[in-house]
């Protein structure tokens, strides 16, 4: 099968009842897959995205935790707390 200037060679996977699909660009193997490819697919395959750098996920995956659990940032001052007394009135 052809999607644009790729070719799709459906193989059977041994042992499972899975297709696996082999992206092919002239006689480059471009990848493979286990759903069948569309033509973004297999740009994507041939030219993947570069990775975010791992500080700034790691920033971002830090706030937004913080803010799920509703925690206070490390550098927040911390509140005024205010001690409850027993009333004298109450016997």
């Amino acid at each position: 099968m052809k999607t644009g200037p790729y070719t799709i060679i459906p193989t059977r996977v041994p042992g499972a009842a899975i297709t696996r699909y082999v992206v092919k660009r002239g006689d480059k193997t471009v990848g493979a897959m286990f759903s069948f490819p569309s033509l973004d697919d297999c740009k994507r395959l041939e030219h993947p995205p570069k990775p975010r750098s791992v500080q700034m996920l790691s920033k971002v995956y830090n706030d937004t935790i913080s803010k799920i659990r509703g925690r206070p940032r490390k550098d927040s001052r911390r509140g005024d707390i205010q001690t409850l007394e027993p009333d004298d009135d109450v016997a």
